[in-house]
């Protein structure tokens, strides 16, 4: 990366860590980015950094190593993956013996996208298709944010809602079969399922009229929901769990009602 006096690298994961493998567009105001294969993008320079991609041998000591939020936004197409926003922290650290590090110059910034409901879930995963509506009218409710937490910290699966309310989620830790009394070959293991809602960020969407908000959505470029920002901002505001039953290789169904609080 230094001979291209690059600020940061970053590449896209879907939820279960592996490359997207497809293209997706990136985007933030103040930064060029430069994409280096599919789902693979280097950032080559930053308005909040006017020299630092000069020279990468005595980089400015202001501003602070991770004192900047690059906010970029994460175009999706075709329905597999969710388009979302995330937080880059600039500048990177150029030290090479931090290359462990999190915010290490040497390090890839990986970037979790969630599942689309065209996503075609197959193999052994376990993965439930969730419906969030707004408690009352049940108007679909676009940008939530869904969680599922399989008993027995098997990890965690978040997704994010399309403008029908509903989001794919994905785990592949969850077992094929348990052992013990009562064992069996595809058990359905039980998973806790909430969802968090940033009223300023969603649409509330007309069942009535989802042709117009899901025209909306697909002519957005920017501005996505931050899956990673509202969780931090807002857990505390989660649903009450909903528990349901998941299995290995299976798509199990549920919908989620949410209400201001």
């Amino acid at each position: 990366m230094l001979d291209r006096r690059v600020l940061a690298a970053f590449r896209l994961r879907d939820p279960l860590g592996r490359p997207v493998g497809q293209r997706l567009v990136a985007s933030a105001p103040g930064l060029d980015l430069m994409e280096k294969g599919a789902g693979e993008w280097v950032v080559t320079r930053a308005d909040a950094l006017p020299t630092h991609h000069l020279s990468f041998s005595g980089q400015p000591a202001a501003p602070a190593i991770g004192s900047v939020d690059a906010v970029m936004s994460i175009k999706a197409f075709g329905g597999k993956f969710m388009s979302r926003d995330f937080t880059l922290k600039l500048p990177r650290d150029p030290d090479p013996s931090h290359r462990n590090q999190a915010n290490s110059l040497f390090r890839w910034h990986e970037v979790a996208i969630p599942f689309g409901t065209c996503a075609g879930i197959s193999g052994m995963s376990a993965a439930a298709l969730v419906t969030v509506t707004r408690q009352g009218d049940h108007f679909p409710i676009e940008g939530a944010i869904v969680r599922m937490r399989p008993n027995g910290n098997r990890g965690e699966a978040i997704g994010i809602t399309n403008a029908a309310g509903e989001a794919m989620l994905a785990l592949q830790t969850v077992p094929l079969s348990n052992s013990g009394g009562g064992a069996n070959v595809t058990p359905d293991l039980n998973a806790k399922f909430d969802t968090i809602v940033d009223p300023d960020l969603v649409s509330f969407n007309d069942p009535a009229d989802l042709a117009s908000a899901q025209r909306r959505s697909l002519a957005r470029m920017s501005g996505f929901v931050d899956p990673d920002d509202v969780v931090a901002r807002l857990a505390g505001s989660a649903t009450p769990p909903a528990t349901v039953k998941i299995a290995a290789g299976q798509l199990r169904t549920t919908t989620l009602s949410w209400s201001a609080p």
